[in-house]
């Protein structure tokens, strides 16, 4: 394939896709082209530029590009704990990082005036923005931004709380500079990790001359306190979650380990025979045991990939079976069921039955307490698995939170 794929946007779905929010940012620059068309030909002169290598391939491209872009928004967290009143705050110049975020101009550090602050003589009437990734007691919050008055304009801030709007405030006119002013948002559910991004601009009131014209703001603002207002009930999780890793299965036929730091405890499973979309075949069918502590019905799920270089569905799943449970579509079915999924470049949890095309989620009811048999075997060529997940009474969501912990 060449740098230029015409109208044909889904080569670059990687970009699209990708968990480094800079990549997608890239994505969106594809999009962008006044052609409509899907040329990426300058970044062939940048692999260049780069490397040195002359004979450049987007899929190169694509390898160079790995997990994303260092020093990027996804590298950048920060733990906190409520104190006594419920009460933790988050400092703008030292717990949130200096960084330019793709859409925004850069920010700065005033550290005279303890504060975050754009730089309005080279950014004028532009937004700025800084993030973190805050883990915190999962509740509902009331979110206090401080920012700093200033006679030269009035700056407007906004927060976003996983890449969603949660408001937007504006400062009042004022007289003296510097003066502390404050903005509640609330009643805002955060679900233990988040992504807080606080977007602030610079802004002229046409009040105060400078080289001849006007002085702008900075946006300078020194703080987020948030109050706990309602703790979230912790679910109970043990007894409730289990993890199946991948390479616990009795692996044999044309299955294969496979190292990778990204797969959870840094081994995955990969399928490597042909397509078998017929029937499942027994030398590569594999068992795994694993104990049910709570009978019940749960919910299965996967970490899957595809390799980089697999199309639309291909590689995307496999033949499982619960043999001594009760499977479940939207009613009970029995034996050997098509499982799928899609993601590539890292494992993503998901998995749905295949019926016909009715595509659903799967649960599995285990009647009492003891010790199952998990069968899998191989459908789809170079399917990847790194664990294979069951939960009931918890989200999808929290189910993945777990998992990651």
């Amino acid at each position: 394939m060449l740098w230029c794929s015409g109208k044909d946007f889904s080569p670059w779905y990687w970009m699209r896709d990708h968990k480094d929010e800079s990549i997608n940012w890239l994505y969106t620059r594809v999009q962008a082209h006044d052609t409509g068309k899907a040329d990426i030909s300058d970044c062939g002169l940048l692999y260049w530029l780069i490397t040195g290598n002359e004979n450049g391939s987007p899929e190169k491209f694509e390898n160079f590009i790995g997990d994303g872009i260092p020093n990027s928004v996804q590298e950048i967290a920060i733990e906190k704990t409520l104190d006594a009143n419920s009460i933790f705050t988050l400092n703008a110049i030292q717990d949130f990082p200096i960084i330019t975020i793709p859409g925004f101009s850069p920010s700065y550090k005033d550290e005279h005036r303890k504060a975050m602050a754009i730089d309005a003589v080279h950014y004028k009437g532009v937004y700025a923005a800084s993030k973190v990734q805050l883990t915190a007691p999962k509740g509902v919050y009331d979110i206090t931004l401080t920012s700093l008055s200033e006679i030269d304009g009035e700056s407007s801030y906004r927060l976003k709380v996983n890449s969603k709007i949660i408001g937007e405030t504006q400062n009042t006119k004022t007289e003296i500079d510097y003066k502390k002013q404050t903005y509640t948002f609330k009643n805002i559910k955060l679900e233990g990790v988040s992504d807080i991004q606080v977007e602030f601009n610079s802004h002229s009131n046409g009040k105060i001359p400078e080289d001849n014209a006007f002085a702008f703001s900075r946006g300078r603002w020194t703080e987020l306190k948030f109050h706990c207002i309602e703790k979230a009930i912790e679910k109970k999780i043990e007894g409730n979650f289990i993890s199946i890793e991948a390479e616990h299965f009795d692996l044999h036929g044309e299955w294969a380990f496979r190292n990778d730091d990204k797969a959870s405890g840094g081994r995955y499973i990969e399928y490597t025979g042909a397509n078998s979309y017929q029937d499942v075949v027994d030398k590569n069918t594999c068992e795994s045991n694993f104990e049910v502590k709570e009978p019940g019905t749960y919910t299965v799920k996967w970490f899957m990939r595809q390799p980089y270089s697999a199309e639309g569905e291909k590689s995307n799943n496999a033949w499982i079976n619960f043999p001594d449970a009760i499977q479940v579509e939207n009613e009970p079915v029995k034996g050997f069921q098509k499982f799928k999924g899609q993601g590539k470049i890292d494992f993503v949890m998901n998995g749905q039955l295949d019926l016909d095309r009715n595509q659903s989620w799967m649960t599995v009811k285990f009647e009492k307490a003891g010790f199952y048999t998990l069968q899998l075997s191989g459908r789809s060529e170079l399917l990847q698995i790194d664990k294979i997940i069951l939960y009931k009474d918890m989200s999808f969501e929290e189910a993945k939170i777990e998992s990651n912990n």
